[in-house]
């Protein structure tokens, strides 16, 4: 979908989470659909916890009126790991 150009720089955080397999990312972008999250990776390999994987999501935050401060993300990007944890089971990686 277009999303209009702000005329603030965006802050962006890449969020590695630990989610069970079968997890997919429709069911990651489902749930957290209020949020500006983009796929970024996804990983599947013997260094996982057995039945886990690893999906790496892109956290964006823009203002319309000025530019996101490092606190206002950090507490973003908790706020969507505790949604992530409670409806998917997600870990921070």
């Amino acid at each position: 979908a277009y999303e209009a150009a702000t005329a603030y720089p965006t802050i962006e955080r890449d969020i590695a989470l630990l989610l069970p397999v079968s997890v997919t990312w429709q069911e990651v972008r489902d749930a957290a659909a209020k949020y500006n999250l983009e796929f970024v990776s996804d990983y599947h390999g013997d260094k996982l916890p057995a039945g886990k994987k690893s999906l790496t999501v892109r956290l964006r935050l823009a203002l319309p009126d000025r530019t996101p401060t490092e606190d206002e993300a950090g507490a973003l990007e908790n706020s969507v790991v505790k949604l992530l944890s409670r409806k998917l089971g997600a870990e921070l990686r």
